[in-house]
């Protein structure tokens, strides 16, 4: 990224018709987020941190969500600043 930000990005489905998965690791913050937000937002993803509930970019999206995700889910914009802001707020 122009801010020397970086992330190692995996992709992987669980099963035939299992949930496939896009996971990124070793991130800071900065330009970094808004990729991965703009990634998850075009494929119509939640991002699920590791201590919090799930995010997700638009209220209808919340009922595709596992059912123990869906109560804690928080709507945010699709930008790095909304995202960091929902990471700060953990």
């Amino acid at each position: 990224m122009e801010d020397g930000g970086e992330a190692d990005v995996y992709h992987k489905s669980h099963g035939d018709k299992g949930m496939p998965c896009v996971t990124a690791t070793h991130f800071a913050g900065g330009a970094m987020l808004g990729v991965l937000a703009r990634l998850a937002a075009a494929l119509g993803a939640s991002i699920v941190p590791q201590n919090g509930g799930a995010l997700i970019f638009h209220e209808e999206e919340r009922r595709h969500l596992p059912v123990e995700l869906q109560e804690d889910a928080v709507v945010i914009a699709p930008t790095a600043d909304a995202l960091q802001a929902a990471f700060n707020a953990r």
